[in-house]
């Protein structure tokens, strides 16, 4: 409330304009302009009609541009010489002041006008509504628990609806469904495969396998993990998501080809594994990715991906629209080291 902190930062010495005496301004009369002490705000309605006149608290006001904090001299007595108004503004003494105060207690004193003043104070204001929106932006992430385990690497996650985890690590070629308990993990199966990335579907487990093309599924209740309805061949699996209408996303590739090399693209499928829609290159016939590497979507429909750059894990965030149109792309902090970077495993 810009009003109110400019007054705030000279309500000692802003005075009653009714009774010119008192400091301790509560209210204001919308229709005189008057700012008042809590007695002369009964005695001003008392000699006006109330029902002409609005008088309301002082936090509720606020100038015509609420991005401004104004202090206007001319409404503020001189504290020293109580028969005039302010005319400048006394930075030594962090007072307003008349023209009698010029020549006398504040004769070389550093003196700003009215202008000057509501600038620098309208600075002051703009920085600290910056800085405390950053904190507000800035998460809070706070550790529950940690727990210790045997995995080398873990590759990708995914919760499931009957309350475990499956973890994959990609450097011992196995995935493993556990269950977190208290300060220990407990394994309930697992499997030798090597998983880039997994999702689930109607309680089963889908799974990108290392190099092939068709996702592999772990039904509910089975103990093998078998083919799918999804196949992207020639070209192999990698990142994988359903979204909430039970679309099936995934990332895919030409087989052991390089970054920057081969095809490289997203695939919308039904729940049969008919192919819905490919997302491969942009409005000038470039490749919009160059590893689809994890997907996720939104509510609304938009596609998330990370698509990785280059073999030491960087990359980049890009969010396609239903269209395939690219709506943004994050490529990292701009204050870590390797700016534009996005470190994404």
């Amino acid at each position: 409330m810009a009003f109110v902190q400019s007054v705030q930062k000279a309500q000692v010495l802003v005075r009653c304009q009714l009774c010119v005496s008192e400091t301790k301004i509560k209210w204001k009369c919308v229709q005189c302009s008057l700012l008042l002490c809590s007695k002369c705000k009964e005695i001003h309605l008392k000699a006006t009609n109330p029902s002409d006149h609005k008088i309301v608290d002082i936090k509720d006001v606020r100038p015509q541009d609420e991005s401004k904090a104004i202090l206007s001299f001319s409404e503020i007595n001189c504290p020293d010489h109580t028969d005039n108004l302010c005319v400048l503004y006394c930075k030594s003494c962090d007072t307003p002041i008349c023209i009698k105060c010029v020549t006398k207690t504040h004769k070389g004193h550093n003196l700003v006008d009215e202008d000057e003043y509501n600038d620098e104070l309208n600075g002051k204001i703009k920085t600290m509504k910056l800085n405390e929106s950053e904190q507000q932006q800035k998460p809070t992430i706070k550790v529950i628990r940690k727990y210790t385990t045997d995995f080398r690497q873990i590759y990708a996650m995914v919760s499931c609806s009957f309350d475990s985890l499956w973890i994959s690590d990609l450097l011992q070629n196995v995935i493993k469904n556990v269950k977190l308990k208290n300060d220990n993990i407990q394994i309930i199966t697992e499997f030798n495969i090597s998983v880039y990335d997994m999702t689930t579907t109607n309680n089963n487990l889908l799974v990108s396998v290392s190099d092939e093309s068709r996702l592999k599924i772990l039904k509910k209740g089975s103990r093998q993990i078998s083919q799918s309805n999804y196949n992207v061949q020639p070209l192999c699996t990698w990142g994988v998501h359903v979204t909430r209408d039970q679309k099936i996303i995934i990332g895919a590739k030409t087989p052991r080809s390089g970054y920057r090399t081969g095809s490289q693209l997203v695939i919308a499928m039904d729940e049969k594994g008919n192919n819905l829609q490919k997302f491969e290159h942009d409005n000038n016939n470039k490749l919009l990715f160059t590893l689809p590497f994890r997907i996720t979507s939104t509510s609304n429909g938009n596609i998330w991906m990370v698509d990785m750059l280059n073999e030491d894990g960087r990359g980049r965030v890009v969010v396609l629209g239903q269209a395939g149109n690219i709506i943004h792309i994050y490529n990292g902090h701009p204050e870590v080291k390797d700016h534009l970077i996005l470190q994404v495993y």
